[in-house]
This record gives C-alpha cells, sequence and structure tokens, in this order.
C-alpha cells in the first residue's frame, strides 16, 4: 500500500514539474478587464500586457507562472510593494481570481444581471471634502500634452467660486492624478489633450472622501474602478440613449411655438423614459443610473424649452413697436405656463438633480436663478420643497470676494433665518465663517506661486514695466470687440511704460489665423500650448475669456481680473494709468 502511495505521489509531483513553467506575458486567456459576477459588476481586476489594474493603481509585472494546465501564478509590483495572484481560467471564459489559491472568486468580463441593494444617493451631506480622481491613459505619448483639467461648477455660488478648474497633471507613463475638493456628490468635467481621445469636458461623478480610478484606452473608451464606478461605468452606457433623444428633437425648435416644443420634449421624454426603464427592468443596469439618467434628460430638456421659449418671445417682442415693455409681462407668464408640467419638485426640489450639477447649474441661470422672482416662480410652480429656496439664499448670502467683516456678520444672520434645511445652512455658515477669517488686512498685490511657470517666465522679461495682460483667442467675439476697441488708445501709450501682452491657447487659435491677427494687434503675443495654457488658467482661475490682468513693475499680480466701467472700453486709458503711476 505504502508503495503505490509513493508512486501516486511522484506522478502528483512529476505532473506538477511538467506543467510549471514561466510565461514572459501575461496569457491571452487572462487579458482583459474583469468583473465581478456577484451582481454588482465592479470593475476589480485588469490585465494588459505588462500591467497589472488592481486596487486603483497601476501595476508592473515581475512573473508569470503557470502553475497547471489552466492555473496561473502572478506577482506584480509597485514601488516597494508586491502582490500574488492566483488565477484559475475555466472554458467558459470566466475566471476564478484571490490572493489566497483556496479562497478564489468568480470574474467575468461580461456583466451579469443585477440582484444587489442599492444605496440612497440623495441621501447626502453638505461638507467640505476632497476626492481623488486618478488613472492611466493606454500608448499614452508626451507629444500629446502634459496636462488636462478638472472643472467642478458649484450651484451653491456666484461668480468665480460657481466655476473652478484644477490641474491634471499626466505622467510620462501615462498615468494621472488630480486632487479636487468637492462639498456633496457631482459632476465635474474633465479635459484631457485631443488625441487622448475621449469627448470634449467629458463629466464622470466623484464623491467625496473618495477615490475614482479611470483606465482610458487607446480608442477613447474608459472603464473606472473603486468607489461608485459601477455608476459611472453605466452612465457611459447610456451615450446611444441620449443621441437617439438629440434626433428626436433634431427640429430646430426655434422655429416652433412654445408648445409645439413642450409636446416634442415630453414625447422624446416619455420614449427615452420607456428605454431606459425597460434597461433597468432586464438588471443591465441599476436603478440609480436610470433615475439619473432620466433626471438629467428632463433637466437638458428643460433647459432647452426655456431658449426655445425665450427665442420665440423676443422674435414676437421684436415685432412690436413696444415690444420691450411688453416682453418681460409676456416671457413670464409663457414661461410659467409651459414649464409648469415638467418643472416641478421631481425637477427643482430633488437632491438628486444636484449629482447632475453642470445640468442643474444651466437650468438655475436660464430661469434666473441669482433674482428675487426665482421665489416667485418657487410659488408658482407649487413646490412643496424648499431646496430651490435654500439655494437661492446660501448662493445670495456667500459671494465672492467679501472684505467686510460687518457684512459678512448681517449675510451669517441671514443665512440662519432664512435658510432652512440643517445640514446646508450649517456648510453656507461654514463658507461665511472662511471669509470672516479672511476679512483681515494684507496685500492687496500676490506674488507669483512658483518661479518655474510658465506665466512667470513670461513676464519676468518685463520686470520694470506695468504689464497689462489680456487672454483671448481666435473665435471669441467679445475678446476681438476688446482687442479693437482697444487699438487706438494702446498706440496712443507707446511711450508709457507699460507692455501689452496677450496670451492665446494654441487649441483654440489656429495658427493661419493667429498670425493675422497679432500683425495688427501690436504688443507681446504668446501663443501658448495646452500645457501652459491649462498651468496658467488653472493658477488664476481662469473659466472664460477675454480675461484682464495687471502685473506691476514689480512682477506682482496687483488685479487678477481687471474690468472696466464702460462697454467700449473708453475709460481703457484712464483705468491702466492709475496701475502705471501706482508703481
Amino acid at each position: 500500500m505504502r508503495k503505490y502511495l509513493c508512486i501516486i505521489l511522484l506522478f502528483f509531483c512529476f505532473s506538477q514539474l511538467l506543467f510549471a513553467k514561466s510565461l514572459d506575458t501575461i496569457p491571452a486567456v487572462l487579458q482583459g478587464n474583469w468583473l465581478r459576477t456577484n451582481g454588482s459588476n465592479e470593475w476589480v481586476y485588469g490585465f494588459s500586457g505588462d500591467k497589472v489594474f488592481y486596487d486603483c493603481a497601476v501595476w508592473q509585472v515581475k512573473s508569470v507562472k503557470q502553475v497547471k494546465k489552466h492555473f496561473y501564478e502572478i506577482t506584480f509590483s509597485k514601488n516597494n510593494a508586491e502582490q500574488i495572484l492566483f488565477i484559475k481560467s475555466t472554458k467558459a471564459n470566466n475566471l476564478w481570481i484571490g490572493k489566497n489559491k483556496k479562497q478564489l472568486a468568480a470574474f467575468s468580463k461580461k456583466k451579469t444581471l443585477k440582484h444587489l441593494p442599492e444605496e440612497d444617493l440623495s441621501n447626502y451631506v453638505f461638507k467640505d471634502d476632497t476626492t481623488v480622481y486618478k488613472g492611466f491613459i493606454e500608448n499614452y505619448d508626451t507629444s500629446w500634452g502634459k496636462t488636462g483639467r478638472a472643472i467642478i461648477i458649484n450651484p451653491f455660488f456666484y461668480g468665480p467660486k460657481s466655476i473652478q478648474s484644477f490641474l491634471i497633471k499626466i505622467n510620462t507613463d501615462g498615468s494621472f492624478k488630480a486632487e479636487v475638493p468637492i462639498a456633496y456628490p457631482q459632476q465635474v468635467a474633465v479635459q484631457f489633450p485631443d488625441k487622448v481621445g475621449l469627448d470634449f469636458a467629458k463629466r464622470i461623478y466623484l464623491f467625496p472622501g473618495k477615490m475614482l480610478f479611470e483606465k482610458i484606452s487607446k480608442n477613447g473608451s474608459s472603464i473606472f474602478m473603486g468607489n461608485h464606478s459601477v455608476l459611472n461605468n453605466e452612465m457611459n452606457e447610456f451615450k446611444l440613449i441620449e443621441n437617439e433623444h438629440d434626433s428626436l428633437l433634431n427640429i430646430e425648435g426655434h422655429n416652433l411655438n412654445p408648445k409645439q416644443n413642450k409636446d416634442r420634449i415630453i414625447s422624446a421624454l416619455k420614449k427615452m423614459s420607456e428605454n431606459i426603464a425597460n434597461l433597468a427592468a432586464q438588471g443591465n443596469i441599476s436603478k440609480n443610473a436610470a433615475n439619473l439618467e432620466k433626471l438629467k434628460l428632463c433637466i437638458n430638456d428643460c433647459h432647452r424649452l426655456i431658449i426655445s421659449t425665450n427665442y420665440y418671445i423676443d422674435s414676437i417682442a421684436n415685432k412690436r413697436v413696444e415690444g420691450k415693455e411688453l416682453s418681460t409681462l409676456f416671457r413670464q407668464q409663457a414661461l410659467k405656463m409651459n414649464l409648469a408640467s415638467l418643472l416641478n419638485d421631481k425637477v427643482l426640489g430633488n437632491k438628486l438633480s444636484l449629482l447632475n450639477n453642470i445640468n442643474y447649474y444651466m437650468l438655475l441661470n436660464s430661469i434666473g436663478f441669482g433674482s428675487d422672482d426665482i421665489l416667485q416662480m418657487n410659488k408658482d410652480w407649487h413646490l412643496q420643497t424648499h431646496l430651490l429656496s435654500d439655494l437661492f439664499y446660501a448662493e445670495k448670502y456667500t459671494p465672492d470676494n467679501k472684505v467686510d467683516s460687518s457684512t459678512i456678520y448681517k449675510d451669517i444672520d441671514s443665512v440662519k433665518k432664512y435658510v432652512i434645511d440643517e445640514n446646508m445652512r450649517q456648510f453656507a455658515l461654514g463658507q461665511l465663517s472662511k471669509d470672516l477669517q479672511a476679512a483681515s488686512p494684507k496685500q492687496n498685490a500676490t506674488s507669483i506661486a512658483h518661479y518655474d511657470a510658465p506665466f512667470e517666465k513670461i513676464i519676468q522679461k518685463y520686470t520694470g514695466k506695468t504689464i497689462f495682460v489680456d487672454f483671448w483667442g481666435i473665435g471669441c467675439a467679445p475678446c476681438m470687440e476688446g482687442i479693437v476697441a482697444t487699438q487706438k488708445q494702446r498706440n496712443a501709450m507707446k511711450k508709457e511704460p507699460v507692455v501689452f501682452l496677450f496670451l492665446a491657447d494654441e487649441k483654440t487659435s489656429p495658427l493661419k489665423d493667429y498670425n493675422k491677427w497679432i500683425e495688427r494687434m501690436g504688443g507681446e503675443n504668446y501663443r501658448l500650448n495646452s500645457d501652459d495654457w491649462n498651468s496658467i488658467t488653472t493658477e488664476f482661475k481662469i473659466q472664460g475669456i477675454p480675461r484682464y490682468m495687471i502685473v506691476n513693475k514689480k512682477g506682482k499680480v496687483v488685479n487678477d481680473n481687471l474690468n472696466f466701467h464702460t462697454e467700449d472700453y473708453s475709460d481703457f486709458t484712464t483705468v491702466l494709468k492709475k496701475y502705471i503711476n501706482a508703481d
């Protein structure tokens, strides 16, 4: 008996030695993105070439061993950390993966039907926090550009705080990372160099205190890993539905009267809601993703309807002798009648709408958010929730650039009085508390933070002169108007110790047209690459152009958002001479 056991044991050891072998690369059967099969469809492992995607990071493969015919052992590392995975392949093209060879879990490249309970996405609180957005761009080439931007839009604030931009640095290996401060779950627009292949200003959903990892393939498609990655993956799947929805509304809405526009939008929304509901019923997407997408489409279409209604009213008003006098009342009544069945608590009073904050922000602006009329609209639409009025008061009493502490104390009292939601009230009070701390006397001029920054490299050669900086671009009508309007005044100031510095982004200013313009403009002109443009506009939180700045003779920015008091720039010389004479 003992003899037979020895023979069996020797045979087993021999068979192990026969199959055990080292491989040069990860075998094709393991390559790809592998999702959990428990109904969550969470992307946990990715194998591509000599890289492993795991735990929101990119790891380098050290060794691949085939232990048995369908059993593998992969060792991979990152920095000083090392991991080992045991993987078993099956005939069904699934994998069993785990850190312990005796405890493997099933994974598949295909999604499985959903059956897991879902969290309530509207049950969140407002608090200052930061989220980490990181990822990897496959086949990345540094010639594409070395930076991207993450742009957040906040309905809480008006002015510079309402739109903020954060730099995303892309490393030479294609990895990137950005820390983005957000106060609640929301959409963030991300921009990468064109050759990365993503849609311009692609939108992702970020959650405070969490981490999201995105792998961007060479064809521009992407997949997410980390917190709420499944939601982001599912929202990507609605592109076809959104394209179909837009095609249903491709008739030029401006040529239709408000009722016709409303009818076609309601019809299109009904069809899209049915399509989304069918996907959810089949288990292909979560209810959260379905609800978020339906709400986003509704918000977009309300915004679309307001624009077309205003256009129609303007076309009527312009035909009347007393057009301007009649237009305001007519506009209010038409909007009220046309939007009553669409703008309700499910849209305006829904906390889930704030997750679609970019769309929601545009909608609020189009209905006059920021004016006292919004409170009357709140009554007109019979809203039962206080979200809209709370947002209005939170935004009204937390504006930017407060320097008077007495004004801040008054606004603190107003927030306590008018903002009903306890969490939103405490958040607004927290913002005002920061303003109060910042209201202490300080120097108006600020030095450039980094001497090797592109902006500093440009202005250092003009030290000793006042610098007027103009951020502009080809195709920006207001930019062109300002340049033309100030041409004579700039020519008349040639003997003054002032430099007129024009900065443009090569991405939006084609070289041929740019060269034609700078011949006429005069001054000092720089057509920046996208990396330098992103760096400078992020540093000074520039979201739109034209944008004007003043740098004094010592190289300090004394006004990073210069405004003129006349539309025709007639006060241009007067304003500039104040800064020239102040140095």
